[in-house]
Protein backbone atom coordinates (compact mmCIF):
# COMPACT_ATOMS: atom_id res chain seq x y z
CA UNK A 1 0.00 0.00 0.00
CA UNK A 2 1.20 3.40 -0.96
CA UNK A 3 1.09 6.26 1.81
CA UNK A 4 -1.76 8.04 -0.37
CA UNK A 5 -3.69 4.91 0.02
CA UNK A 6 -3.52 4.35 3.98
CA UNK A 7 -6.56 4.88 5.92
CA UNK A 8 -6.62 7.58 8.14
CA UNK A 9 -4.71 7.74 11.65
CA UNK A 10 -7.32 8.11 14.67
CA UNK A 11 -5.46 11.53 15.28
CA UNK A 12 -6.28 12.61 11.59
CA UNK A 13 -9.76 11.32 11.70
CA UNK A 14 -9.96 13.40 14.88
CA UNK A 15 -8.74 16.46 13.26
CA UNK A 16 -10.14 16.81 10.44
CA UNK A 17 -13.44 17.96 11.59
CA UNK A 18 -11.72 21.73 12.71
CA UNK A 19 -9.42 21.41 9.73
CA UNK A 20 -12.42 21.30 7.43
CA UNK A 21 -13.45 24.31 9.19
CA UNK A 22 -10.72 26.50 8.28
CA UNK A 23 -12.08 28.59 5.40
CA UNK A 24 -8.06 30.19 4.15
CA UNK A 25 -4.63 28.35 5.21
CA UNK A 26 -2.39 30.45 6.78
CA UNK A 27 0.15 32.81 5.41
CA UNK A 28 2.59 35.38 5.38
CA UNK A 29 0.87 39.07 5.14
CA UNK A 30 1.13 40.60 1.61
CA UNK A 31 4.16 42.49 0.92
CA UNK A 32 4.26 45.67 1.73
CA UNK A 33 2.36 45.35 4.98
CA UNK A 34 3.77 46.30 8.12
CA UNK A 35 4.10 43.55 11.00
CA UNK A 36 4.91 45.71 13.75
CA UNK A 37 2.41 45.90 16.73
CA UNK A 38 -0.54 48.03 17.66
CA UNK A 39 0.20 51.05 19.33
CA UNK A 40 0.28 50.15 22.87
CA UNK A 41 -2.53 52.71 24.94
CA UNK A 42 -1.88 54.74 27.59
CA UNK A 43 -1.14 53.57 31.50
CA UNK A 44 -4.12 53.74 33.47
CA UNK A 45 -4.93 56.30 35.62
CA UNK A 46 -4.93 54.98 39.56
CA UNK A 47 -8.19 53.09 40.19
CA UNK A 48 -8.86 52.51 36.50
CA UNK A 49 -8.39 49.17 35.17
CA UNK A 50 -5.66 48.36 32.91
CA UNK A 51 -6.68 49.30 29.44
CA UNK A 52 -7.11 45.82 27.50
CA UNK A 53 -9.80 45.46 30.38
CA UNK A 54 -11.39 48.86 29.42
CA UNK A 55 -14.31 49.16 26.73
CA UNK A 56 -13.52 50.58 23.78
CA UNK A 57 -15.32 54.27 23.75
CA UNK A 58 -18.30 54.17 23.13
CA UNK A 59 -18.91 50.80 23.50
CA UNK A 60 -21.65 48.66 25.65
CA UNK A 61 -20.66 46.21 27.72
CA UNK A 62 -23.88 44.36 26.10
CA UNK A 63 -26.28 42.45 29.10
CA UNK A 64 -24.54 39.98 31.36
CA UNK A 65 -23.64 36.50 29.92
CA UNK A 66 -26.58 33.50 31.24
CA UNK A 67 -26.51 32.68 34.09
CA UNK A 68 -24.14 35.08 35.74
CA UNK A 69 -25.86 36.76 39.41
CA UNK A 70 -26.74 40.41 39.21
CA UNK A 71 -23.92 41.88 42.08
CA UNK A 72 -26.03 42.45 45.44
CA UNK A 73 -27.42 46.39 45.76
CA UNK A 74 -26.34 46.37 49.31
CA UNK A 75 -22.58 47.38 49.56
CA UNK A 76 -22.19 45.56 52.68
CA UNK A 77 -23.54 42.58 50.89
CA UNK A 78 -21.14 43.31 48.14
CA UNK A 79 -18.03 43.79 50.45
CA UNK A 80 -19.07 40.08 52.22
CA UNK A 81 -18.64 38.77 48.97
CA UNK A 82 -15.79 40.23 47.76
CA UNK A 83 -13.81 39.25 51.04
CA UNK A 84 -14.91 35.89 50.34
CA UNK A 85 -14.29 35.63 46.52
CA UNK A 86 -10.40 36.87 48.29
CA UNK A 87 -10.57 34.47 50.63
CA UNK A 88 -11.07 31.81 48.52
CA UNK A 89 -8.18 33.10 45.56
CA UNK A 90 -5.63 33.49 49.01
CA UNK A 91 -6.51 29.52 49.93
CA UNK A 92 -6.28 28.47 45.92
CA UNK A 93 -3.19 30.75 45.60
CA UNK A 94 -1.94 28.94 48.91
CA UNK A 95 -2.59 25.32 47.17
CA UNK A 96 -1.14 26.30 44.36
CA UNK A 97 2.24 27.46 45.97
CA UNK A 98 1.88 24.00 48.20
CA UNK A 99 2.00 22.21 45.44
CA UNK A 100 4.88 24.25 43.52
CA UNK A 101 7.29 23.76 46.34
CA UNK A 102 9.26 20.63 45.68
CA UNK A 103 11.49 21.32 48.27
CA UNK A 104 8.71 21.11 50.80
CA UNK A 105 6.73 18.55 49.33
CA UNK A 106 10.16 15.96 49.17
CA UNK A 107 10.60 16.93 52.97
CA UNK A 108 7.19 15.79 54.30
CA UNK A 109 7.46 12.55 51.89
CA UNK A 110 10.50 11.78 53.63
CA UNK A 111 9.76 12.57 56.84
CA UNK A 112 6.47 10.58 56.51
CA UNK A 113 8.70 7.42 55.11
CA UNK A 114 10.86 7.84 57.77
CA UNK A 115 8.48 7.41 60.40
CA UNK A 116 6.41 4.57 59.08
CA UNK A 117 9.66 2.77 58.43
CA UNK A 118 10.33 3.23 62.44
CA UNK A 119 6.83 2.27 63.32
CA UNK A 120 7.27 -0.80 61.26
CA UNK A 121 10.75 -1.86 63.11
CA UNK A 122 8.74 -1.42 66.20
CA UNK A 123 6.23 -3.58 65.10
CA UNK A 124 8.45 -5.95 64.18
CA UNK A 125 11.14 -6.24 66.50
CA UNK A 126 10.43 -9.83 67.78
CA UNK A 127 9.87 -10.69 64.31
CA UNK A 128 13.43 -9.34 63.81
CA UNK A 129 14.75 -11.48 66.75
CA UNK A 130 13.05 -15.00 66.15
CA UNK A 131 14.63 -14.77 62.07
CA UNK A 132 18.24 -13.45 63.66
CA UNK A 133 18.01 -16.70 65.86
CA UNK A 134 16.26 -18.80 63.89
CA UNK A 135 19.29 -17.63 61.19
CA UNK A 136 22.20 -17.85 64.32
CA UNK A 137 20.86 -21.80 65.06
CA UNK A 138 20.83 -22.41 61.16
CA UNK A 139 24.52 -21.10 60.57
CA UNK A 140 25.51 -23.26 64.21
CA UNK A 141 23.68 -26.00 62.94
CA UNK A 142 25.90 -25.93 59.78
CA UNK A 143 29.59 -25.71 61.32
CA UNK A 144 28.53 -27.98 63.86
CA UNK A 145 27.91 -30.42 61.18
CA UNK A 146 31.04 -29.63 59.20
CA UNK A 147 32.84 -30.07 62.32
CA UNK A 148 31.32 -33.47 63.20
CA UNK A 149 31.87 -34.33 58.98
CA UNK A 150 35.41 -33.87 58.93
CA UNK A 151 36.27 -35.95 61.98
CA UNK A 152 34.32 -38.98 60.72
CA UNK A 153 36.69 -39.23 57.37
CA UNK A 154 39.94 -39.24 58.94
Amino acid sequence: MTTEQRPPTAVAAAAEPFLAERETPVSPPPPGTSMSPAPTPPPAAPGEPPAALRPAPGASLGPAPVGTPAPPADPDELRREIAATRSDLADTLAALVAKGDMKARVSDELTHLRARATDTVRRSRTLIIAVSGALAAAVAGVVIWQLTRGKGRR
